[in-house]
């Protein structure tokens, strides 16, 4: 069984995210699948915010009790995070989840634990289970305005939409949860809750009922969006394809 867990990747998202892992029956085989690269989970390079790095530090201690080998999931090089463009940058993750799965399926890890994005782990599953493989998902994070928009983009770069939501309706929301919340100003307010896991809970209570109070509003997309998040696909796969290799993903036993 490949047991896919979508979470935040936060320090706010660590203990219902540990919570969970102790349910699982792991052991000196199973194969944890994690989404940053090589250099971020070997300590070689630094993340980002200091909240991202204390839930992976809290998940590799996790996996380290537990004797279970680790494999990055991503490449040295990842194309949709350089893309400023967010339609193409989202057509561009569509791509690196299939360039995920495979790395999955290279590893014939049928006993594995994939910890991913709970934006990219419904798809994954499904591309998983598209191959035959015995897979179970379950939704370990909150959804937030951000994946309200996130999930409208993926559609419309995906093809499957011609509408995507504005993103007037997100400003809109997120200065509505600064008020809320009292959140710094200099600090987005994710950002500011990233770490509080109180408050974080009280960041999604609220956001869930302002989106109900004020459900999204969308605008259209046209030809040429479709046209250029079908040739970000093709420059994806080619680059992903010359760029990566075996070494980007070996198996590491902590």
């Amino acid at each position: 069984m490949i047991h896919i867990i979508g979470v935040s990747h936060i320090q706010a998202n660590l203990n219902e995210t540990l919570s969970r892992l102790r349910r699982l029956a792991l052991h000196k085989g199973t194969i944890v699948f994690l989404e940053p690269k090589k250099n971020l989970l070997l300590g070689i390079q630094d993340y980002h915010h200091p909240a991202i790095a204390g839930f992976f530090s809290g998940i590799l201690t996790f996996c380290k009790q537990m004797d279970a080998r680790i494999v990055p999931l991503n490449p040295a090089t990842m194309p949709s995070h350089a893309s400023s463009k967010l339609l193409v940058k989202y057509a561009q993750q569509l791509v690196e989840e299939e360039y995920m799965a495979e790395v999955i399926l290279r590893h014939e890890a049928h006993d594995a634990l994939v910890i991913i994005g709970d934006v990219h782990a419904l798809r994954l599953t499904s591309i998983l289970a598209g191959h035959g493989r015995s897979v179970h998902y379950c939704k370990q994070a909150f959804p937030t305005p951000d994946d309200v928009v996130t999930h409208s983009w993926r559609a419309a770069a995906a093809g499957a939409s011609d509408m995507k939501i504005d993103l007037s309706w997100l400003s809109f929301m997120n200065a509505s949860l600064h008020s809320a919340l009292g959140t710094p100003s200099r600090r987005s307010v994710q950002e500011a809750c990233w770490e509080d896991e109180i408050l974080y809970l009280k960041y999604v209570a609220y956001a869930l009922l302002l989106t109900k109070a004020y459900p999204p509003y969308h605008e259209e997309i046209g030809a040429q969006d479709h046209i250029a998040c079908v040739r970000a696909q093709n420059d994806c796969r080619e680059r992903l394809r010359k760029a990566t290799s075996s070494q980007d993903h070996p198996q590491i036993a902590l």
